[in-house]
């Protein structure tokens, strides 16, 4: 069994269910000459050990160094990078693999999407009481539509999951909605008000 340590040095968790270090993970990805470029690099990223103990999957792991060599203006390999995410972009909902290489925030609506769903689907299956809470990020990149839901309470009933579906029906480049269960106190906390 792995430990909870990964990393560049250890181990790291690349797709979920097969483990292996990080370098060698490169060295099947890349070619001899960009795979040594990029561990050269990456000893040389002091920040790198934050992410160490992190267990990156290949996504995180792209991404990471997408910012990485990015900031470094290391153009070449960042360019080998980006293919690799557009490579790894979900075929459904029909997404563009270049806005999924090249968009942060198009790339983050998938994986927001999917904890969404993951909290609505277990809670709905396990009723404990309490109520669903829309939760979104306010700035530049955000739309007016997920802000216009942000702390909304709703009923944890069947009858959600329309207004859950339609809103995440098209893939919203800056949209960071997530989604809360609070109870009556935490409710009273924030100063909401049940439906």
């Amino acid at each position: 069994m792995i430990d909870n340590f990964y990393g560049f040095t250890s181990e790291c968790r690349i797709d979920g269910l097969n483990y292996l270090p990080i370098s060698q993970w490169i060295a099947q990805e890349f070619s001899p000459d960009d795979a040594s470029h990029i561990t050269k690099k990456m000893s040389d990223w002091s920040f790198f050990k934050s992410y160490e103990k992190n267990g990156l999957n290949k996504l995180e792991f792209l991404e990471f160094l997408e910012k990485s060599l990015k900031a470094k203006k290391d153009i070449n390999i960042y360019e080998l990078v980006v293919d690799k995410l557009k490579q790894i972009a979900p075929t459904e909902y029909g997404c563009d693999p270049e806005l999924y290489a090249t968009d942060t925030y198009y790339r983050v609506w998938f994986a927001l999407r999917e904890s969404f769903f993951s909290v609505l689907s277990s809670t709905l299956e396990q009723p404990n009481g309490g109520y669903f809470v829309w939760g979104a990020l306010s700035d530049n990149h955000s739309h007016q539509d997920c802000l216009d839901l942000y702390n909304k309470v709703f009923d944890v009933d069947m009858s959600f999951m329309a207004i859950a579906e339609q809103h995440w029906l098209n893939v919203r480049s800056g949209c960071r909605c997530d989604l809360s269960l609070l109870n009556d106190q935490q409710l009273e906390k924030r100063n909401l008000k049940a439906p």
